[in-house]
C-alpha cells in the first residue's frame, strides 16, 4: 500500500473512532476496521479526549480537553491514573480546553512534559504553552513553568497540536479562530497577516493565528526561523485554517488541516511556506470555494450563508491569488464541484452533515 493510501486509511480510522466513541454509549461502540487494522475499546468515560501519545512504560498519555486532566492509560487493561488536573483551564463545547502534549526529547533525563491549553486573563480568552516536570514515583506532573503565553484564542479553531522536531524545537499548530465564517463572519481573518517588529518586541501575538509556530523549548524565537515581511518571529508557516495534526517523518513535517466545507488538506510544511487560507481552500482550482472578506461587507451580520458562495456577494477566485510563497497541498480530500449543494434539505438544520469534509483532527 502506498504512503498516501496508508495516510487515507489512517485518517479514516482516526475519524471513525472519534465519531463512534462520541456519538454512542460505550457499550454500543463498534469500531470499523479492516486489515491491517483491528480495533477494541480500551477505556470509556473520558471527557473529550484530545491529545494522545506514548508515555513511559508503554502507557498511553491522554489529555482530556473538557476534563482538564492528563491521564495515563494502560492499553492492555484500560487502567487509568490521573497525572495532572488544571482547574483554571477555560473549556467550551468544541475547541477550548486542554489540547496537545509533547515529551521533551531528553524526557528520560529531564522528565519535562509540554502542554498547551486555553485560559482567561480577566475576560480575555488566550492560549498558552506550559512545561511540567514528571515524577515517576508519585505518578504526577508538577512545577509548571509558562513557556509562551498570550496567544489569541476563541471558541473556534484553536489548532493546538504540539510536537518536537528532530531539530529539538517545539512546533505548535494554531488555528485562525474561525474568523470570516459563521458566527465570527464579521471579524477579519488574520491567517495571512504577519507580525510587525513592534508586536514581536512587545510580545503582542495577535498575528499568530492561522500559523504553525516554531519555538525553542524555553519559548524564545529560534535563530533560524524564517524572516517574513522583514520580521523574524515564532511564525514558521502561515495561511492555515484549523491545523490539528502534525507529524514528523524523518526530517519532513506533515500537517492535516480542516477545510471549510470541502478540501481537507494534507500538507508538507516548509519554513516560510504560505498555505493559502483564507484565499485558497485546497488547490487553487476555483471549485466550490471563493474568498469573501465579510468584515468589509456592510450588514455582514444579517447575510445568510456560511462558507459557500452567495451569488449576490463579490468574491475572489482562488486562481486569481498569485503568491510566490504559496505551497499547494500534497493532497486534498473530498474536493467537490461548484454545483455541489451544501444545503441539502434532507439534512434539515444539520446541513453540515452534507458537507464534503471530515475535519481531520490528528495524523499518525
Amino acid at each position: 500500500m502506498s504512503f498516501l493510501k496508508h495516510l487515507m486509511v489512517g485518517l479514516f480510522v482516526l475519524f471513525s473512532a472519534w465519531f463512534y466513541s462520541t456519538a454512542l454509549p460505550a457499550q454500543e461502540v463498534q469500531i470499523p476496521a479492516s486489515e491491517p487494522f483491528a480495533g477494541k475499546v480500551v477505556l470509556s468515560g473520558l471527557e473529550a479526549p484530545w491529545g494522545m501519545i506514548w508515555g513511559p512504560e508503554g502507557k498511553l498519555w491522554i489529555t482530556e480537553r473538557q476534563g482538564k486532566r492528563v491521564v495515563e492509560v494502560d492499553p492492555a487493561g484500560g487502567e487509568k491514573t490521573v497525572l495532572l488536573e488544571i482547574p483554571d483551564i477555560k473549556i467550551g463545547p468544541q475547541h477550548e480546553g486542554l489540547l496537545g502534549l509533547a515529551l521533551a526529547p531528553d524526557f528520560d533525563k529531564s522528565g519535562l512534559v509540554y502542554l498547551n491549553y486555553t485560559y482567561l486573563d480577566g475576560e480575555k480568552e488566550l492560549h498558552k504553552v506550559v512545561v511540567y516536570t514528571y515524577d515517576p514515583a508519585q505518578k504526577s506532573l508538577s512545577s509548571p513553568v509558562d513557556v509562551l503565553t498570550g496567544i489569541p484564542a476563541s471558541t473556534d479553531h484553536q489548532g493546538g497540536r504540539l510536537v518536537f522536531g528532530p531539530d529539538g524545537n517545539l512546533y505548535l499548530s494554531k488555528g485562525e479562530l474561525g474568523h470570516n465564517q459563521g458566527g465570527f463572519r464579521c471579524l477579519p481573518n488574520d491567517a495571512q497577516r504577519l507580525p510587525t517588529a513592534d508586536e514581536v518586541a512587545n510580545k503582542d501575538y495577535s498575528a499568530y493565528v492561522g500559523k504553525i509556530l516554531r519555538l525553542k523549548p524555553d519559548g524564545s524565537v529560534p535563530d533560524d526561523n524564517p524572516v517574513l515581511g522583514g520580521v523574524k518571529s515564532h511564525v514558521f508557516t502561515l495561511g492555515h485554517r484549523n491545523p490539528q495534526g502534525l507529524l514528523w517523518i524523518g526530517d519532513q513535517l506533515f500537517g492535516v488541516e480542516q477545510g471549510p466545507s470541502t478540501d481537507d488538506e494534507l500538507n508538507l510544511l516548509v519554513s516560510g511556506g504560505n498555505y493559502g487560507w483564507p484565499l485558497i481552500a485546497g488547490y487553487p482550482d476555483d471549485q466550490a470555494y471563493a474568498y469573501i472578506n465579510w468584515s468589509e461587507v456592510e450588514g455582514c451580520d444579517k447575510v445568510q450563508g456560511n462558507v459557500y458562495i452567495p451569488a449576490d456577494q463579490p468574491s475572489v477566485k482562488e486562481s486569481s491569488w498569485n503568491r510566490a510563497d504559496f505551497k499547494e497541498p500534497v493532497r486534498t480530500f473530498f474536493t467537490v464541484p461548484s454545483a455541489y449543494s451544501f444545503q441539502d434539505p434532507k439534512f434539515g438544520e444539520l446541513a453540515y452533515l452534507g458537507w464534503a469534509t471530515i475535519a481531520p483532527s490528528s495524523l499518525d
